[in-house]
């Protein structure tokens, strides 16, 4: 299973978890909307550069830095 979809599920399973674990990451708001906007509220990538002011490459950028933050830091039983 890939990270994002593990996060897709996190976000349908647990969003307030989800959400917690993002403010702990200590990423930007940017990063923390992009990310909420994706894995919670379940919007395509492709309207969201425009939800959160931003070039689409830049929401890429800020969005995979923001995966391999919590790749490191997800415990999967925290979701359960």
């Amino acid at each position: 299973m890939k990270d994002t979809d593990i996060l897709k599920r996190y976000g349908r399973r647990s969003p307030d978890k989800l959400l917690e674990k993002l403010r702990l990451l200590e990423l930007s708001d940017k990063s923390i909307k992009i990310m909420k906007l994706r894995y919670v509220d379940k919007i395509p990538f492709k309207q969201i550069p425009e939800l959160v002011g931003c070039e689409e490459r830049w929401m890429f950028r800020l969005h995979n830095k923001a995966i391999n933050k919590m790749i490191n830091m997800i415990d999967p039983l925290d979701f359960l």
